[in-house]
């Protein structure tokens, strides 16, 4: 078929988080996942960021469909933010992936969202494309890659992958079915490069629960276990050894008791009558009777680690022998806030041990570097795509399948914006597009570019509101400045006196109070301050202006 088929990062690459590729052949669109990630660098409210899709509506008009490689938040939880135009493409995903997929985007729209779960082998028709779900091994159940049926040839994204040969449920990737269902020809590869500057193989995840055993039955005290909430396999690994350890389980926090909930209610995980347990009824057992399952463990604040090393989690509190495990990795951009957490906790007489102290408490969802070699070699695409992590991890990846020889004749390294065109005969690069992402604060709503700036203004230099009452009769002003977040502004009582002086010059020259003189007096008040603290507070103005009688009045 004539025609040309572009492959856009729209997120994920040149960066974690945010994960989202998007196929179009002739304006129509296949989407693999959709993902939100965290904000580093942005100001104090900014809790989440998004890819910005909307301008790619030019390019891909509709969306055939969405598919969901599996549960996790960056790639699975950024459905409520797509454009309007996209939102009415079915989505397909794993079972467990899709009941993750509707809690986050029921969460935020209050919409239900409408998906079809892929079991099997199965072939979906999905406009000019066909794609199969097949079952690839992760920290997430259910994960899958995806084998995408094109006009110019076969495509397969990886997904998130590791290749643990015990993985703790299902059964290890089988290259037999990729192998049977493209007949050995794959036209391009998009792999996981997140384990791509390790060396060798990623522990398995039945190697965690023995170091997970080994400490608990030592803990005179109580336990609390911190890991990724979304990890169900870890989850079960702990309720396993909390049974075997005579110990009763809480779970705190909303995402723990969620994903828990699920798994028990869907019989994905079936703990022993009674094992898990309510804070209160915990709190009734005995300290050496207890483990609590907490999620944030990267430190997040308002998480409900974090408020137990505060010592404001309601029912709970932690102290002299008591054990915290972090069973997790962390995460880039973590390790302050990490840092500080694990401080708290042993401020308080906690023994603290994380994967760190003890490797074997935490194995990779990820792939190593000859995890990474032997599935470019087993799937032998002719073009690769390194996906998923920061720009150092791609080319690591990249460097993988160079060294190979097994049939890779060309690499390409995409970041966020940028483009690959394919058709029936070669690839080249094709137009980029600026892709800044959607900046969200805690209630999901977009912060706008100039709200930003706000924000870091006022984070960086603190706020100076100037309060202006004008009388039309007298033409008298009565003028007061306060400030906040700038050191000493009361006691320098010359600075307040600088600048009323200077808002009463403005005055005098002015008929009369009007919105632009709101503008003029907040950027002169903005300069002066800078030019004695060097620094550009914030500046609001707030005037209340009565006119004079028979004065004229703006129509409304």
């Amino acid at each position: 078929m004539n025609g040309t088929l572009e492959i856009l990062s729209v997120g994920g690459s040149g960066g974690f988080g945010q994960n989202a590729t998007l196929l179009i052949w002739q304006r129509e669109g296949l989407l693999i996942d959709f993902g939100i990630g965290f904000p580093r660098g942005f100001p104090v409210g900014a809790a989440r960021v998004v890819p910005d899709a909307e301008p790619l509506l030019s390019r891909c008009e509709t969306l055939a469909g969405i598919v969901l490689t599996h549960a996790h938040d960056d790639h699975a939880a950024g459905l409520a933010w797509l454009p309007e135009a996209w939102r009415r493409a079915p989505v397909y995903g794993s079972g467990w992936t899709l009941a993750a997929a509707r809690d986050r985007y029921e969460q935020i729209t209050g919409r239900r969202l409408a998906g079809e779960a892929i079991d099997g082998e199965q072939r979906v028709e999905c406009g000019p494309f066909a794609f199969h779900l097949l079952p690839v091994t992760h920290s997430a159940p259910e994960s899958r890659a995806v084998l995408v049926r094109t006009p110019v040839g076969t495509v397969v994204h990886s997904g998130d992958f590791k290749l643990d040969p015990r993985p703790w449920k299902g059964l290890p990737t089988d290259f037999e079915v990729f192998r049977r269902l493209t007949g050995g020809k794959v036209r391009l590869l998009m792999v996981d490069s997140t384990g791509a500057r390790r060396r060798g193989r990623s522990r398995s995840e039945s190697d965690v629960r023995p170091a997970l055993e080994e400490q608990i039955l030592a803990a005179p005290a109580q336990v609390v276990v911190s890991t990724f909430a979304s990890h169900l396999h870890r989850l079960e690994a702990v309720l396993e050894v909390a049974r075997i350890a005579g110990r009763r389980v809480a779970p705190l926090g909303q995402r723990m008791n969620e994903v828990l909930r699920r798994a028990v209610d869907e019989g994905r995980c079936v703990p022993p009558r009674g094992l898990l347990t309510g804070v209160v009824e915990l709190a009734a057992q005995p300290p050496e009777q207890r483990l609590y399952l907490a999620g944030g463990c990267q430190g997040e604040p308002g998480s409900s680690l974090y408020r137990l090393s505060q010592g404001t989690f309601p029912g709970v509190a932690v102290g002299a022998d008591d054990l915290l495990l972090l069973s997790s990795s962390t995460i880039p951009g973590s390790e302050v806030q990490i840092s500080a957490l694990e401080d708290r906790f042993l401020r308080l007489g906690c023994r603290v041990v994380g994967s760190q102290d003890d490797p074997r408490l935490h194995a990779s969802g990820h792939g190593n570097r000859e995890e990474i070699a032997e599935f470019i070699s087993r799937i032998r695409p002719e073009i690769l795509m390194p996906v998923h992590g920061d720009r150092v991890h791609l080319e690591r990846c990249a460097e993988v399948g160079r060294s190979l020889g097994c049939g890779v004749r060309q690499v390409e390294i995409l970041e966020r914006g940028e483009s690959l065109l394919l058709d029936a005969e070669r690839a080249w690069r094709g137009p980029s597009v600026e892709l800044a992402p959607r900046v969200l604060d805690d209630a999901g709503l977009h912060l706008a570019r100039d709200l930003i700036r706000d924000r870091r203004r006022l984070g960086k230099a603190g706020v100076v509101v100037v309060r202006v009452s004008w009388d039309g009769n007298s033409k008298e002003a009565s003028i007061r400045s306060e400030a906040l977040g700038i050191p000493d502004w009361e006691g320098d009582a010359g600075r307040a006196e600088r600048v009323e002086a200077m808002v009463r010059t403005l005055l005098e020259g002015a008929r009369h109070p009007d919105e632009g003189l709101e503008q003029l007096v907040a950027r002169r008040v903005s300069r002066l301050l800078r030019s004695s603290r060097r620094v550009r507070p914030q500046v609001v103005v707030i005037l209340d202006s009565d006119p004079a009688p028979g004065g004229e009045k703006e129509n409304s």
